[in-house]
């Protein structure tokens, strides 16, 4: 079984490889994983065809995520559905485990613009029960923490996956959202539960105190297809069963998305004192680390030399005869260059719509700016005041003051333009449930020639009230 381990900016990175394969043009052998540079392999779906082809092996894929984990009270029902997947449950207790459900995978837009469609979801949860629980998907060499006993499909209202999600980098992920709803007839998620050891209590620990905040699940899936809306623009690609073939939940892991870039050994190549750019670091990771999976022995020279290397005006300090010294450094650049891509990815895009807006609004000066600013905060205030109250004419928002503030919260993570065609929505129903007194009916006044007046006060035109 092969996995995508890797992607930089300018690579992937598959393994591990069983043997030798034929490589093409921008591939690199790196201990038993090979890398693919984007300048020759335009997708990761490219690279994986290519490995399936030369290699006769599957390739598995993964999804992580930040979910919501809770513990369970482990009663008859919970104990009877796990001594299922048990090899002589008579000789454990129930005390000798710990229980948790997460939300582990739903039918949104994920930030590989990739989804779950509902079907999918459903094999994922037929397929989980009995599999393992790991860390890192490390499932060739490692061994499991934990085993998933029950797996379920839950419903969640379009509010709640919003919250449940959090912010996203994708625009209008809130229309994606409504969109995903429409096309399966709700929002759902893959509820897992699985039981670990209870006298684990490192394992315990992190997992209650949400250091093991990330899971990930590794699936086989047998096609992927575009979605495209009605101009024919893609919106997302989504993961598909065929005619002989379905979708498959292999097992889930907790990982460490923010660290499992460069935790690899291998030969080191720098020379002492080497001074480096910020685009020579992945040369360099690569050089120093095989792949972020175990090995056999570290593969670097026991010199016993330090290598000092300056990068991005930082300077670092390793050991070459030490492959954690060499690990921790490399987690410690990755992390930067990641929170530095992002922030300055942010950055621009923010700097980039400000200047779109003043643009349009003839800002020249700050004064002018915060008139505007001001101006576009009151209207938005009052789109949300106006849809509060005909939400709750209409029944459809709370009137109460906390399920009110709940519901006004929800808004606040919309767009505008999104909160005022929901209020108008409200106002339509409540205006038509509730027509003004006077109103012209459909066929009425046809033919008439001249307005008719009342004779009491405050007399109106039939049809148009004073």
């Amino acid at each position: 079984m092969i996995i995508k381990q890797d992607e930089s900016r300018r690579a992937y990175v598959f393994g591990p490889i069983d043997g030798e394969v034929d490589l093409a043009a921008g591939m690199k052998v790196i201990g038993d994983s090979v890398r693919f540079s984007k300048s020759e392999w335009k997708t990761e779906r490219d690279c994986e065809d290519y490995l399936r082809e030369k290699t006769g092996d599957e390739v598995l894929h993964v999804k992580s995520l930040a979910v919501t984990t809770k513990a369970i009270d482990l009663d008859d029902a919970e104990w009877s559905a796990m001594t299922a997947y048990m090899t002589n449950p008579e000789n454990v207790k129930r005390e000798s485990f710990r229980v948790y459900r997460s939300w582990l995978a739903n039918n949104v837009i994920d930030r590989d613009r990739e989804r779950f469609p509902l079907d999918m979801l459903r094999q994922f949860a037929a397929t989980l029960p009995g599999k393992s629980k790991m860390l890192n998907h490390n499932w060739y060499d490692g061994e499991p923490e934990g085993r998933y006993y029950a797996a379920e499909i839950v419903e969640v209202s379009q509010s709640e996956m919003l919250s449940m999600v959090g912010n996203v980098p994708v625009k209008n992920f809130a229309a994606l959202v409504a969109k995903a709803k429409e096309i399966d007839g709700g929002l759902y998620w893959l509820v897992g539960r699985y039981y670990v050891p209870a006298d684990d209590k490192e394992l315990i620990f992190k997992i209650d105190s949400g250091i093991y905040a990330f899971e990930s699940i590794g699936f086989r899936a047998p096609a992927i297809d575009s979605v495209q809306d009605e101009n024919g623009e893609i919106l997302w690609d989504e993961w598909k069963s065929t005619n002989t073939r379905t979708g498959e939940a292999t097992e889930g892991s907790w990982v460490f998305l923010g660290s499992q870039y460069g935790a690899r050994t291998g030969k080191s190549a720098a020379p002492r004192n080497q001074a480096m750019n910020v685009d020579d670091i992945e040369e360099l990771i690569e050089s120093l680390f095989a792949k972020h999976f175990k090995q056999p022995e570290p593969k670097i020279e026991e010199t016993g030399e330090m290598i000092k290397l300056k990068i991005a005006e930082a300077e670092y300090e390793i050991n070459a005869a030490d492959a954690e010294s060499a690990k921790a450094m490399v987690a410690e650049i990755e992390a930067k260059l990641a929170s530095a891509d992002e922030q300055a990815k942010t950055l621009r895009d923010e700097i980039a719509a400000l200047k779109k807006v003043l643009d349009a609004a003839g800002v020249e000066t700050e004064e002018q700016a915060a008139v505007v600013a001001n101006d576009a905060k009151t209207y938005r205030e009052s789109v949300i005041d106006e849809t509060i109250k005909y939400g709750q004419l209409t029944g459809a928002v709370p009137t109460d003051e906390d399920g009110a503030k709940a519901h006004r919260e929800t808004l606040a993570k919309l767009q505008t333009e999104e909160i005022k065609g929901l209020g108008d929505g409200y106002r339509k129903s409540w205006e038509k449930a509730n027509p003004p007194q006077g109103q012209i009916k459909p066929d009425e006044g046809k033919g008439a020639k001249e307005p008719e007046f009342d004779n009491a006060p405050n007399a109106a035109i039939k049809g148009v009230p004073f």
